[in-house]
């Protein structure tokens, strides 16, 4: 039985995420004398020689005597800093790899505690990443060339996993080799979906939008058309913060989605090259549309000084909003709970035009893990992985194996470890959508005993909303808003079906360029735009835009970029 998480979905819940910025030596001499072979025929952990007398390489293969890896990693919580955690001696019983931490540190200072390692060159054998920094040790020669290890020791769901979304592996390699393995996630999770009151549908008796031109017809008459009943013209169309792209809920990203333009993304042009979505034509035109709904009233004239926390805490207010799948553990479960007939539902993205919208995503890599250079086993980091998605994600016989280990070093109970706990860690990017897939057949046959622990709780949750309950009410809508059967993990995989994304088209560290001026070119980026949604310049101002965002460092990064493109 496959072990699939809700810790994603959790960790928003809880309002704890792992929060990472993410996102050498030559291959011949790292091939031709690499620390693996040796210790294949040292440690003899590989199994019994082929006939042609070399080792055959295990992906599980366990090192006799056992090896020792020093580690540094950020923390949340004090059980991910544990060497003796669970997980960790779940590594060093089956792998013989004993892990031992040389440093942590808090979540928001790990960044600043490596870069003073870095620059003193005393580095751990084993340490989490973000893109800027990985570029950083290649460059600096601090890191293992790990493409050789990968190939040989990476095991099957290793490799299905880390290449399933667009250049998740490909962005840990450099000039062709692989550096790093990342910590993978769902890129879709995050992609843009519309979240409509159905509520509000059913009390002006409307239909459910199928094209763009139908959801402005929708916000101006839940603007216009009192769908609260209460006699006050104190309803708004859209919902959207003063952050306008760069946050996960109420943003106008999935509107210009619909309009076939891609904000803060590197998309393919005509010709082929990268160009950057903020400044294409089709930006223009959702500007003007979105300026037109600023002046009806259909939103909010406060929300240029808004974040998003504070927009979610008046959601109930709102019509229509676009963002990702999380919007209802962004907050609104809680103003379900003092609003409940309040209903919101999942919808894909609908199109201006014949051509159907595609969602943009990342890359879905939160940070990366490297091995120094010179460790006498770098590919005791492809084994662990190997491992840990094994536990987590496989099937057959081994998986079933950990997953029984892990309970007896866990007391017991091997759902109170967090995942967060392991050394390395990454999930496949269809995670919450196989998870979806599992809680509705067990809801079809009324048969939750194939599920395992982990998916139990989401599947009472949905189960309980479905049948009425009321206790937890608003934590229960928000699990049947995300995992039921009309929810938006079945958009997400409306999505997937029609291959409907547009992935960034740049998953390389920030270029030197962008290190200078993408800061003040973002700002210019927020204030012209939201001048241009108030009323406060005309839509031709972004035409004016494009040209500074050129002519401040833009055509440069745009060059810079390109270069890197030609160089994969």
């Amino acid at each position: 039985m496959k072990r699939r998480k809700s810790k994603a979905i959790l960790s928003v819940l809880i309002g704890l995420p792992l929060v990472l910025s993410a996102c050498g030596g030559n291959q011949e001499e790292s091939a031709g004398n690499t620390p693996s072979s040796a210790s294949a025929s040292q440690g003899g952990e590989e199994g019994s020689p082929s006939p042609s007398g070399t080792a055959q390489a295990d992906p599980f293969g366990k090192y006799d005597p056992a090896v020792s890896i020093t580690a540094a990693r950020p923390v949340g919580k004090p059980s991910e800093g544990d060497a003796n955690n669970p997980y960790n001696r779940l590594f060093q019983q089956e792998l013989g790899i004993k892990v031992a931490y040389d440093w942590t540190a808090p979540n928001n200072s790990y960044d600043q505690k490596l870069s003073v390692s870095m620059a003193s060159g005393e580095l751990p054998d084993l340490f989490w990443v973000n893109a800027n920094q990985l570029a950083q040790l290649v460059e600096a020669g601090q890191v293992e060339d790990l493409s050789a290890v990968y190939d040989k020791y990476a095991s099957p769901l290793t490799k299905k996993i880390m290449t399933e979304a667009a250049n998740q592996l490909d962005s840990a390699k450099f000039d062709g080799k692989l550096y790093a393995l990342p910590y993978t996630s769902s890129p879709y999770d995050q992609s843009q979906f519309m979240w409509i009151r159905t509520d509000w549908l059913k009390k002006l008796n409307l239909p459910e939008p199928k094209t763009m031109a139908d959801v402005l017809q929708l916000s101006d008459a839940f603007t216009h058309n009192d769908p609260d009943g209460n006699g006050k013209n104190d309803t708004y169309g859209l919902a959207i913060n003063k952050n306008l792209t760069t946050a996960f809920y109420t943003v106008i990203t999935g509107l210009m989605n619909g309009y076939h333009a891609y904000p803060d993304i590197w998309i393919k042009d005509s010709s082929g090259k990268l160009a950057y979505g903020s400044i294409q034509p089709e930006v223009k035109q959702a500007l003007a549309e979105l300026q037109k709904l600023y002046q009806s009233g259909q939103i909010d004239k406060e929300f240029g000084v808004q974040d998003e926390s504070k927009v979610i805490g008046s959601i109930d207010k709102f019509g229509i909003l676009f963002g990702s799948l999380y919007a209802p553990v962004s907050g609104m479960n809680a103003v379900k709970d003092q609003h409940q007939d309040m209903d919101w539902q999942a919808y894909p993205v609908p199109s201006i035009d014949d051509d159907p919208a595609k969602v943009q995503t990342t890359l879905g890599v939160q940070s990366y893990y490297v091995v120094k250079k010179g460790y006498a086993h770098p590919e005791a980091l492809i084994k662990l992985m190997n491992t840990h998605l094994e536990y987590d994600f496989g099937d057959g016989e081994r998986a079933d194996q950990y997953r029984e280990k892990l309970k007896a070093l866990s007391g017991g109970n091997e759902f109170v470890v967090d995942d967060n706990d392991a050394v390395v860690g990454g999930e496949p990017p269809t995670k919450n959508y196989d998870e979806y897939v599992a809680i509705n057949q067990a809801l079809q046959s009324n048969d939750p005993s194939k599920l395992g622990p982990s998916m139990k709780a989401p599947y009472d949750q949905v189960s309980a909303y479905l049948k009425g309950d009321t206790e937890n009410l608003g934590l229960n809508w928000a699990f049947a808003k995300i995992f039921g059967p009309q929810s938006a993990e079945s958009v997400e995989g409306h999505y997937l079906d029609q291959q409907l994304f547009i992935p960034d088209a740049f998953y390389g560290a920030p270029t030197p360029t962008m290190r200078d001026k993408m800061a003040a070119l973002n700002k210019m980026e927020v204030e012209t735009f939201t001048k241009i949604i108030m009323g406060a310049a005309s839509a031709d101002e972004f035409d004016k835009f494009v040209e500074d965002w050129k002519k401040l460092g833009g055509e440069q990064i745009t060059k810079e970029v390109n270069d890197w493109a030609a160089s994969r």
